[in-house]
C-alpha cells in the first residue's frame, strides 16, 4: 500500500486514535495504523499470537517506504479500554512466560541500553553508569507499555492486547518500571 492509498483509506475511516502524527484509523473491519512505525511491531503481533494464547490484531500488511514501516493494516478487535488492573497483572504473566534468546543475561541489556541507545555519551559516564544497573534479574519477553489504554474489553472479556511497538526481551522488573 504506497502513502497515497494509505492517504486515502484515512480519509474514509474514523480515526480512533491521533497522537503526535501517528493515527489509528478503522475502516471496515480493518485497522490502519500509520506513521514512521517501528519495523517490529508487526512481527511481534504475529509472534505473540504464535506462541501465546493472547489475543492481539491479526496483521494482514506492512507497507514500507523508503526502508522505513510507514502503516501497518490489520484486523479491528472490538473493545473499550480496560480499567481493572487485575485481568493486566494475569495477562503480564503470561507475556513474561514467553521463552526466548534474545538477551542471555541482564548485564547483556545493560550494555544494549548503555551501547545503543546513550551512544552520545562520553566514555567515562558509560563506564560508571554499569555500576549503577542491576545484573541479576530473569530476562522475559515484556510489552513494555502495558498500560489499560492498550488492553482492550468487550462484555467483561479482554478482547486484545495492543501496541507491541516497544516489547522485546528484558528484565522481569522491566514492565512494572516502564508502566
Amino acid at each position: 500500500m504506497s502513502t497515497s492509498k494509505n492517504q486515502e483509506a484515512t480519509q474514509e475511516g474514523t480515526v480512533l486514535h491521533s497522537l503526535f502524527g501517528r493515527t489509528v484509523v478503522r475502516v471496515d473491519n480493518n485497522l490502519i495504523k500509520s506513521d514512521r512505525l517501528r519495523s517490529h511491531e508487526a512481527q511481534t503481533h504475529r509472534f505473540i499470537a504464535e506462541n501465546t494464547t493472547i489475543p492481539v490484531p491479526k496483521v494482514y500488511d506492512i507497507c514500507p517506504e523508503d526502508g522505513q514501516v510507514v502503516a501497518i493494516v490489520m484486523n479491528y478487535i472490538p473493545g473499550d479500554h480496560i480499567g481493572a488492573v487485575e485481568r493486566g497483572k494475569a495477562i503480564i504473566g503470561r507475556i513474561a512466560s514467553i521463552e526466548g534468546d534474545k538477551f542471555d543475561s541482564e548485564q547483556e541489556v545493560n550494555e544494549f541500553i548503555l551501547g545503543d541507545i546513550v551512544k552520545a555519551a562520553p566514555d567515562i559516564l558509560r563506564h560508571y553508569a554499569k555500576f549503577v544497573f542491576m545484573d541479576n534479574h530473569d530476562i522475559v519477553f515484556t510489552h513494555s507499555d502495558f498500560t489499560p489504554r492498550n488492553i482492550l474489553v468487550d462484555g467483561g472479556r479482554v478482547t486484545s492486547i495492543i501496541d507491541w511497538d516497544y516489547a522485546s526481551w528484558y528484565p522481569e522488573h522491566w514492565e512494572y518500571i516502564q508502566a
